[in-house]
């Protein structure tokens, strides 16, 4: 079933070269209860190489939680904020 994003949650992760804090942050985001709501993660990967696609990729893959990966190689916690919003439905 498709929840409605007129009342959705967007979660905006910002990552830069943190494999292990971006694990426990995804276990933490995903245990959260948001209801009958939609609820989406979106993991801003601010490192220009693009260090955390595999991770967040395969993490997805069995994830209950819609988990979307964003590249945001300009630097600045901002740019991963504000590319991460731009795209965020909730």
């Amino acid at each position: 079933m498709i929840k409605s994003w007129k009342s959705g949650v967007s979660c905006i992760l910002p990552t830069f070269r943190r494999p292990d804090g971006l694990k426990t942050a995804l276990d933490s985001l995903c245990s959260q209860n948001v209801g009958a709501r939609a609820y989406e993660i979106i993991v801003a990967d601010n490192d220009p190489a693009g260090s955390a696609k595999q991770f967040v990729t395969d993490y997805a893959k069995s994830s209950q939680v819609e988990i979307i990966y964003l590249h945001i190689p300009e630097p600045g916690v901002s740019n991963a904020r504000n590319g991460a919003l731009n795209n965020a439905r909730g």
